[in-house]
């Protein structure tokens, strides 16, 4: 299991080998075509956190693998806040993990699934992040849900559409702070006019 301190480690020493998804239910591990960050010493914001690897090549030999991937098409609209639904947030906390290799050799993973609403008006000073409140005090420890995904449900008109709202960058039992899905369209943008090469 890779935890998010051993990502940074791996990432500023450059073992990018050392990265990979896992398929077949962990009988296989895939690696990326390289990864694109900010430089080193720049984390004046948490979107500076991200990370995004390239696995285009490797979804284009074993087409199964886009499966694992979700495919960014648009940003949620922007409304007003009593015409969000709610927002959607899951990932996978280190306690809920089981993790076996050395005697059974299984690699058991669980995800958890938090809903959330906007937490008011008084939002983080960096634009970057968004503050969202747990519906329920989370009865489990975040500590892992890092990285996981946020969607969001909103109204237009009478309907009710779900958008990729962004990706969690901290959690406490009550909130969850996410950057939001414009400054990682931004961050994609950026790494595909550079001739859609990683780094």
């Amino acid at each position: 299991m890779v935890t998010w301190n051993k990502l940074v480690c791996l990432l500023k020493n450059g073992n990018l080998e050392q990265i990979g998804l896992l398929i077949e239910k962990g009988k296989r591990t895939v690696t990326s075509g390289g990864v694109r960050r900010y430089r080193d010493g720049l984390f004046l914001t948490d979107v500076h956190d991200l990370a995004a690897f390239d696995f285009s090549e490797p979804c284009s030999e074993l087409p199964a693998l886009r499966n694992c991937f979700f495919e960014f098409k648009a940003l949620p609209p922007d409304t007003l806040s009593d015409k969000v639904v709610g927002i959607i947030v899951s990932g996978y906390p280190f306690d809920d993990q089981n993790y076996d290799l050395e005697n059974n050799r299984h690699l058991g993973q669980a995800k958890r699934i938090v809903l959330c609403k906007l937490d008011g008006p008084d939002q983080p000073r960096d634009q970057a992040l968004l503050r969202l409140r747990t519906l329920e005090r989370l009865n489990f420890s975040p500590d892992g849900i890092s990285g996981g995904g946020a969607f969001v449900v909103q109204l237009e008109g009478l309907e009710a559409r779900a958008y990729f709202a962004g990706i969690v960058t901290r959690a406490g039992r009550d909130h969850v702070h996410i950057v939001k899905s414009p400054f990682i369209q931004q961050f994609m943008d950026a790494w595909i006019s550079r001739s859609g090469r990683a780094e």
